[in-house]
This record gives C-alpha cells, structure tokens and sequence, in this order.
C-alpha cells in the first residue's frame, strides 16, 4: 500500500486473517463460532456464499432492534419540540440508516474482503485511514457503546427497585461497571458458551417489544393501568405537534425563543440517539458477500428489513406516548420500567427491568466479545501495541503475535498456529478485553447517556462519511470494480449530504466531545508518523 492513497487492485493475507480468527477462538470449531457472534451470520467451511433471502432479512433485522429502543426515547423526546417531531426523527434515522446500508452492501460485494470499514478506508485512502478508524473504533466507539449499554442495564434495576424518585447517580455507575467485569471476566474463560447465548438474547428483545404492543391495544381499549393511576389521555386530548417546554441535558429548552441553528442543534442531538438506536446497519457489507445471489436477493432483503426495522420503532415509540403522560417519556431514560409500572403496577416494572437488562446483558456479552477480537486483530496488525494481541495468560509464541502492519503483511501462518490447543479455557484475549473494560469504566464514570451517544454518532458518521465518498470515488476510478449491488447516485449522495449536515452541527453543538475526537486524531497522526512509517522503512 503506498501513502498516497492509491486504490489497490487486489488483496493477500486472508489466509493470515483466518488463522488468527482460528487462534482467538482456541479450535476451528470455535472460529466459526466466534466469527459468526461478531459478524451475525453462520459460516460454511464447504459453501460461504449461502444466504438466502430470508436468511439476509432476518439478519439485518436482528443486527438492528436492540437496546436503543428502550433507552433512546428519552433523548430523543427532549432534543424535539413535540411527541410528532420525535416521532418523525425516529423514522428520520430510520432513513438515514437504510441509505447507508444500501451503500455499505455496495462496498461488500465490490470488495470482498475480511474487515468492514477499515479495510475500504485502506483501499481508497492508505494506511493513516485505516489506522485512524481502527484507533477510534477501539479508544472511542466500542468502549462507549459498551458504557451506554452497562449503564441501561444498571439503571433499568435501580429504577425498578428504588424508583425514579431516588438519586441513584454512583448506584448506577458501580452496577454498571460489576455487571462489565462480571461479562468480561465470563468472556475471558471461554467463548463457546457467551456465543451460544446470543439467540436467546435476541428472542427476548423481540419478545419484550411485542408485551409493549399488546399492552398498548389494552389501554386503547379497556384503559388498563395499574391500581391507583388514572390512564393517560395526552395522546387523545394534545396536539401532537404543539411546542411545548422540555429538559435536554440539564437545559431548559423553550423552544419558542430558539433561532433555527439552535434548535438544529438540539435536532442533531436527538438524531444521534436515533442512529444509536438504529446501530447495526452498517453489517450489510457482510450480507452481501455471504449471499447466494447477491443481485436478487439483497435489495429485496435491505429493502424489506429496514422499513420493517423502522416500523417497528416507530410504532413502539407510538406505544410509549399512548401508555405514558407524555411528561413522564421525557423523565426517564428506563421507559419500559415507567410502562410496566404504569400498566402492571411494581410486578410489571419488575418484570421489564428483567427483560431489558438480560436483553442489554446480551449486547454488552456481544460487544465484549467482538471487540476483544477487534482489539487483537488491529494489535496484529500494528495499529496498536502488539502487547494487546496476547492470547491467554501468557500470550503466545513471539512468532504467532508478531504484528503485522500492513495488511497481508503474512503469505501463510506459522506452523504453530495449525497445532490445535490442548483446552480452550482462557484462550482468550485477556489483555485486549482488559484494555476494553478499562476504556469503557472511564467513559461510564466520566460520561451519561447523552453526552456518550453524541460523542458516538460524532465519531461514527465522520468515518462513515470518508467511506461512502470512498464508494463515490470508486464509481469514478474503477467503473469496472464488480459491482453486484448498486445503489443508484442519489442513495449516496443524499447520505452525504446529510451526515455532514449532522457531523458539522454536531461538532459545534458538543465541543466537548469534537475535543476529544480532534485529540484522538492528533494522537494518531503522531503514532503514523514516528512509529508506523518508520516501522514500514524498515520492513522495506
């Protein structure tokens, strides 16, 4: 890979890339298993390239409905001037995440490589791009994904227990980071049981949004609510569209007296909370090169999983606003709670405390897990300290860790790795998923909801931006890329334009995080310039 950004014509190392996926996990059985939890798909030694459409849609809707939904709501209803604007920045994001996925599977099916982002990023744009969103994805997404979703969880049971009366501030935070140790010390001793977990994990998100329906056709039609509470009727009797004070972040927000750039401000807030709610829709990339007949099926699959994904967010924000007074959706970052309170008295709060916090339990195992191997693999590869990349307590053999730092640095793997371990308990990278815990306790001690999930959507959609201009780029330069999918222009241009509209009122609107993202950046391009190149002259 030259400096330059030159796009390459081809790539090595998948050889390489396969053998430490096989080495993290601790057996070949295991790899399959791992890389299946990381990227949500089921791999074939004898046929890769056997999803159907169906299994494609299900995929793409299971990547998407998650934790966000029972803890965006909040953010998202005091950024809007109204329950109606809320609404319409939930399917806004929905949008917005429907064109990136058509984009994203665009680039998995032109280049079939192992890696997602990072690798487009090095294709069009050379090592320092590739470098810098591995760096960030691993100091800065991941770890506060992980803070948000420990926190949901801690919250969802200090809620249930105490109420939401109480201030349960330093409660939240040390449940928050045992219930992260206690996941990342159960990742750390074996992988095949986490892994397994995850479906159940999953049928329980979907089970928990289905009780939230079928309670809200109760209230509509009988006015169920538990003893002693009288039913909301602000969904009857409000206009849905009506201003109307809220509290964001502390702020009282009138917003009758706010200039256009300032509500757009608050506006961009609220739509980070949607994306993050949304978050999973950039692994279509590995949709399209796992499907059977990519041009058939996976704009069907795109085209019908993302606006069932929208849907169903829609439509359950619809049920927190007809169950709930409209002040208490503000109140509250554990809506659920507030609805099974509301519906079923202490036994419901209860009984959806349990269920969100396994659901949030679930992602946060997932997380944990992949973000291990992700901070293993970039070690490997030179992004970071190759002392991260260990496996187990003592680490392996100078040889298997040796980092790599370009990609497909390595034509084959050592010999050692074809040696099957001997047990697979703490074969695991301990070191990665110890610097992982690490990050995510400082960003939960350090940071709330809000200001985490801004600093994400910041980060995030800044890398997305380069990528798909990337996409653009290539259209251009190499007309002749096999293109199996391919959105027309306007899907990725439009994307642009908005993602930047966003990441620049973003950025002003939160210095506090753009701070950090610039410092990150910094770092980086030291790292580049006095390690990185250096390293590279001396392989030369």
């Amino acid at each position: 890979m030259t400096e330059t950004g030159t796009p390459k014509k081809s790539y090595t190392g998948d050889e390489n890339l396969n053998a430490q996926t096989s080495l993290l996990s601790g057996s070949d059985e295991e790899a399959s298993l791992d890389v299946a939890s990381i990227v949500g798909m089921p791999l074939a030694a004898e046929d890769s390239h056997k999803l159907t459409f169906f299994d494609g849609y299900s995929l793409l809707v299971s990547f998407q409905i998650g934790s966000g939904l029972f803890s965006s709501p909040s953010q998202i209803n005091n950024n809007t001037a109204s329950p109606g604007a809320a609404v319409l920045v939930w399917a806004g994001a929905g949008l917005l995440a429907w064109g990136g996925a058509t984009c994203f599977a665009e680039l998995g099916a032109a280049i079939p490589v192992n890696g997602g982002m990072q690798e487009y990023l090095q294709y069009v744009y050379g090592d320092f791009a590739a470098l810098l969103a591995s760096f960030t994805w691993i100091a800065a997404v991941k770890p506060c994904s992980m803070a948000i979703l420990s926190l949901i969880f801690a919250e969802y049971w200090t809620r249930a227990i105490f109420g939401a009366g109480e201030n349960t501030f330093w409660l939240d935070k040390s449940l928050a980071i045992a219930a992260l140790a206690s996941l990342t010390l159960f990742n750390s001793i074996s992988t095949k049981t986490s892994s397994n977990l995850n479906g159940i994990f999953s049928s329980i998100k979907i089970m928990t949004v289905g009780i939230i329906a079928i309670l809200t056709i109760f209230v509509m039609f009988t006015g169920l609510n538990a003893r002693g509470t009288g039913p909301s009727l602000d969904w009857k009797t409000r206009d849905w569209f009506a201003n109307r004070p809220t509290e964001a972040d502390g702020h009282h927000v009138d917003w009758a007296s706010l200039t256009a750039w300032e509500s757009m401000g608050y506006y961009s807030a609220a739509l980070w909370a949607g994306t993050w709610g949304y978050g999973g829709w950039d692994n279509a990339n590995f949709v399209a090169g796992e499907m059977r007949n990519t041009a058939r099926d996976l704009p069907r699959a795109i085209n019908l999983a993302l606006p069932t994904v929208i849907g169903c967010f829609i439509l359950t924000n619809l049920c927190y606003y007809i169950i709930l007074p409209w002040a208490i959706v503000g109140e509250t970052d554990t809506i659920a709670v507030a609805v099974g309170l509301k519906t079923l008295g202490t036994v419901g709060g209860l009984m959806f405390a349990v269920l969100v916090s396994i659901a949030c339990a679930g992602s946060l195992n997932a997380s944990i897990f992949a973000t291990g191997r992700l901070t293993a693999s970039a070690a490997n590869k030179g992004h970071i300290p190759r002392f991260w990349g260990a496996i187990g307590w003592r680490g392996l053999s100078e040889e298997s860790t040796s980092a790599t730092p370009t990609y497909g640095a390595i034509d084959s793997p050592p010999e050692s790795l074809h040696k099957p371990p001997t047990s697979t308990t703490w074969r695991t990278p301990l070191r990665a998923m110890i610097l992982n815990s690490l990050l995510t306790c400082t960003y939960i001690i350090l940071g709330n909801f809000g200001s985490l999930v801004t600093f994400i959507g910041i980060t995030e959609y800044t890398s997305y931006i380069f990528t798909i201009s990337g996409l653009i780029y290539l259209r251009y330069t190499q007309p002749d890329l096999s293109r199996a999918y391919r959105p027309p222009m306007w899907t990725p241009v439009s994307f642009l334009v908005v993602c930047f509209s966003l990441v620049l009122r973003g950025m002003i609107f939160a210095p506090a995080q753009t701070g950090i993202l610039v410092m990150y950046t910094c770092l980086v391009g030291l790292y580049y310039k006095y390690s990185w190149k250096g390293r590279q002259r001396v392989r030369i």
